[in-house]
């Protein structure tokens, strides 16, 4: 059957500082650049220090050749990716069918970078009598960034809780994640 993959990712029109998502290696995937050359071959380039890719608007990509190219991985119709850049290890895939949104997810302009994740808003009490609540020990939503293998990702509490031990070593994940590291 005919069918047709939108390479904006659902997006009407979406400009090169757009973020349509995040590739199973953990880099985010933006909209298309003007000048498609500036990428790598798996639609990647370096911004700011930061590596990203950029999906490729359907006249940059030439149809008529073959799928694959057969001399390496990469593939020749990368209206979203060539390849992955960045290392699939941590990557976990699983049934969709059953997946249930983490509580922790929020849009990314909802994250404040100026708070520290594990601050508490703790409120003025009626009475000097009155002691102050404790702060609660809850995952902030904000997210973290690793290296690994050399490449930057970015992760959340719901990634540290599912191997806690190994994870919550890691520098920044207890402070961000003090419930899903079992600190609480």
């Amino acid at each position: 059957d005919w069918h047709f993959h939108n390479p904006h990712m659902g997006q009407e029109d979406p400009s090169s500082t757009d973020l349509l998502g995040y590739a199973l290696d953990g880099f985010p995937i933006y909209g298309p650049v003007s000048d498609a050359s500036s990428l790598d071959e798996c639609n990647g380039i370096e911004e700011n220090g930061e590596y990203q890719y950029h999906v490729r608007d359907t006249d940059q990509v030439d149809s008529s050749l073959t799928y694959c190219n057969g001399s390496n991985p990469y593939n020749n119709w990368n209206y979203i990716l060539g390849c992955f850049s960045g290392s699939l290890a941590d990557t976990e895939v699983e049934d969709s069918t059953s997946f249930s949104l983490p509580v922790d997810c929020v849009l990314e302009d909802e994250v404040s970078e100026t708070s520290s994740p594990t601050e508490s808003q703790v409120s003025e009490t009626s009475s000097p009598s009155e002691s102050p609540p404790t702060p609660s020990c809850v995952d902030s939503p904000s997210r973290f960034k690793l290296v690994k293998n050399g490449n930057k990702i970015t992760r959340g509490c719901e990634w540290a809780a599912r191997k806690p031990g190994n994870r919550c070593a890691l520098d920044g994940v207890t402070e961000t994640c003090p419930a899903s590291c079992g600190l609480c």
